[in-house]
C-alpha cells in the first residue's frame, strides 16, 4: 500500500538496445558475416573449447554455440558478441576429451532484425 492507503502495483523494465553505425565502404554484407567465421576445437585447461575467429568487419551477436557429435550437442556459454577481427574461446560443457567422430558447430547469430538465425559450420583441420 502507498502513503494514502491505496494498493499499488509497479513494474520496472530494463532493456538494452544495441546501436551500430556502420561506416560507408565496409566490405561484405552483415548477413554474410556468420558464414565467414572459422572454428577450431582446442584443449583449454583439460577441457575442450571452441575457438572462433571473426575475419569480417561486422560484430556478430550469438544466442547459442554448441558442438554436435553423433546427434548429441555439447553447448557452451554463448558470448554476447564477437567483435570484428577478434578470436575467442568458449569451453564446451560435458566434453572432456576430443570427440572420436566427425563434429560440426551449431550456432545461432542474431541478425539486424533481432531474429536468431541458425547456422552449421565445419571445424578447421587441427593444423590450420
Amino acid at each position: 500500500a502507498n502513503a494514502d492507503g491505496r494498493n499499488v502495483l509497479q513494474f520496472a523494465v530494463r532493456s538494452r538496445i544495441k546501436f551500430f553505425l556502420r561506416p560507408d565502404g565496409l566490405a561484405g554484407q552483415p548477413e554474410q558475416a556468420p558464414s565467414q567465421l572459422t572454428w577450431k576445437l582446442v584443449s583449454e585447461g583439460g577441457e575442450q573449447a571452441l575457438e572462433v575467429h571473426n575475419p569480417s568487419g561486422y560484430h556478430i551477436s550469438f544466442s547459442k554455440i554448441a558442438l554436435a557429435v553423433e546427434g548429441k550437442e555439447f553447448p557452451s556459454d554463448a558470448p554476447p558478441m564477437l567483435t570484428p577481427g577478434s578470436t575467442a574461446r568458449y569451453v564446451l560443457k560435458g566434453l572432456n576429451h576430443p570427440p572420436p567422430a566427425a563434429a560440426s558447430v551449431h550456432f545461432s547469430a542474431v541478425d539486424d532484425f533481432g531474429t536468431a538465425q541458425q547456422h552449421t559450420a565445419r571445424l578447421a583441420s587441427p593444423g590450420s
